[in-house]
């Protein structure tokens, strides 16, 4: 596993985020994302979306705060 889908899994558990909702967001099957996050595939849209997804909890945290 690469350091970037090491990244993209640890953010996820960090930030709570399902792969089957970035699954329905992506409009792709949760196993696809499986793939992308597991680094057996590769695709910069769900990627983007996790990233997005990060980015909106990350801003939802600095708000309570």
């Amino acid at each position: 596993m690469s350091n970037e889908q090491k990244n993209l899994s640890e953010l996820m558990k960090e930030y709570g985020i399902k792969q089957k909702s970035i699954a329905k967001m992506a409009k792709v099957s949760p196993a696809a994302v499986s793939l992308v996050v597991n680094g057996k595939s590769k695709s910069g849209r769900i990627e983007g979306i996790i990233m997005e997804e990060v980015a909106k909890k990350r801003q939802e945290l600095e708000k309570a705060q």
